[in-house]
């Protein structure tokens, strides 16, 4: 839906990245995030270390947010005392972009992401979704800037179309007050 500018980075590629961000990242920086974290720079731990960040930014850009944002966003809440933790794991984020940046290589996540915040999502043509029915709030928002038209095939009876949304997905509020005919004795 969008054309990337550069190669996108594979998840081994990204893993890797994510270690080596961590390897630059100055020591007070990481004290912040980890309460040990490997001495030398050929420790395996590294790349688990990095396996861990890669899959909370991929949650993170799921919904749209870096970082960044979460460290923003917590100082709005009540009681929110991890500022400062957030804030050192956006350094090492934009470190790991960087690294990327010099393979010249992008995040596949984050160039969604930046497709739909500079509206470059385009698609000539009849889109057909089939098994849509819980995407993430990235791909609604890239579904969202199309101009083209857009069909959602779900597999329903056509008198239960209002549980589900324009583009194929769960519409969580109709659910509730559904019943589903299922007996006390049927669930496990």
């Amino acid at each position: 839906l969008y054309v990337g500018k550069l190669p996108f980075a594979s998840s081994l590629v990204q893993q890797l990245a994510w270690a080596q961000a961590l390897k630059k990242t100055r020591h007070p920086v990481l004290k912040r995030v980890f309460v040990q974290y490997p001495e030398q720079v050929d420790d395996p731990r590294w790349l688990e270390l990095g396996a861990l960040l890669q899959r909370q930014h991929l949650e993170l850009t799921e919904h749209q947010l870096d970082f960044a944002a979460v460290a923003e966003q917590g100082q709005k809440l009540e009681g929110f005392s991890d500022t400062d933790r957030w804030r050192a794991l956006a350094e090492i984020q934009r470190t790991y972009l960087d690294v990327l940046h010099e393979l010249q290589l992008w995040d596949r996540q984050t160039a969604r992401n930046f497709a739909v915040e500079h509206g470059e999502c385009r698609f000539d043509g009849h889109l057909t979704l089939l098994g849509t029915v819980d995407l993430s709030q990235t791909l609604r928002a890239m579904i969202g800037q199309l101009r083209c038209e857009v069909t959602a095939l779900v597999v329903s009876e056509a008198s239960e179309g209002r549980y589900f949304d324009d583009i194929g997905c769960v519409d969580p509020d109709n659910w509730q007050t559904r019943l589903l005919g299922v007996e006390d004795h049927q669930i496990l």
